[in-house]
C-alpha cells in the first residue's frame, strides 16, 4: 500500500458516502432511519465494480460492512479477529473507521489478495484516513473532481424508482443486521 494512494482512496469513500446520504435524502425527503446507512451503503456502492463481477462479494460485503459498522471487529478468514483500536462513536469515527475497511478492501480486490492484512497499516494512519475521508465527505476543494466522478457513477446505475430502491437496500441491511445480533 502506498500512502499517498490509500489516502486518496480514503477521500473518495468520504464522497461516495456523503453522496449516497444525499441520494437518499433527495429521493425520500429525510435521512435514513438506519443507523450507518450512508456509510454501509457508500462502501457498498463504491466496491461496486469489483462486488457485481462475484456472487460471493455481492453477498458477503454488505453483511462484513454492518458487522464492522455495528461492532468494530471482524473475523477474516486469514486471522483469528480483528478489533478496530477504542474510539467514540461520532460520525466522524463511524466514517474513519469505515474508510479503512473500503482502503482495505479496495487495495485487496484490486491487487487480488487479501485485504484484511492490510488493515493493521491503516490502524496505524487512522487520524490521517480520518483527514482525508472527512475532506471527501465535507466536499473540500481537493474532492471536487471525485465528486463529479461518484455523481456519474450514481446517475449511470440509478434505477428508474430511486425511492423504492434505496428503501429496498436499507430493508436488505436491517434484515442482515438482524440476522448477525442474532448469531
Amino acid at each position: 500500500m502506498v500512502l499517498q494512494d490509500t489516502l486518496s482512496d480514503a477521500g473518495r469513500y468520504g464522497v461516495y458516502c456523503r453522496y449516497a446520504e444525499k441520494e437518499y435524502s433527495f429521493a425520500l425527503g429525510h435521512s435514513s432511519t438506519f443507523h450507518g446507512f450512508g456509510e454501509v451503503f457508500g462502501l457498498v456502492y463504491a466496491l461496486l465494480n469489483y462486488l457485481s463481477s462475484s456472487e460471493d462479494l455481492l453477498s458477503s460485503v454488505p453483511s462484513l460492512a454492518i458487522e464492522v459498522f455495528d461492532n468494530r471487529r471482524l473475523t477474516s478468514p486469514s486471522e483469528e479477529g480483528i478489533v478496530w483500536p477504542a474510539s467514540s462513536r461520532t460520525k466522524e469515527d463511524d466514517i474513519a473507521d469505515m474508510a479503512m475497511l473500503y482502503c482495505a478492501l479496495e487495495f485487496g480486490f484490486s491487487h487480488q489478495e487479501d485485504p484484511f492484512p492490510h488493515l493493521r497499516y491503516l490502524f496505524s494512519i487512522r487520524d490521517q484516513i480520518k483527514d482525508y475521508a472527512m475532506a471527501g465527505y465535507d466536499l473540500s476543494i481537493e474532492a471536487k473532481d471525485i465528486e463529479q466522478e461518484v455523481e456519474r457513477d450514481f446517475v449511470s446505475r440509478r434505477p428508474k424508482n430511486l425511492s423504492q430502491a434505496l428503501l429496498g437496500v436499507e430493508s436488505q441491511f436491517q434484515e442482515v443486521r438482524s440476522y448477525l445480533m442474532n448469531l
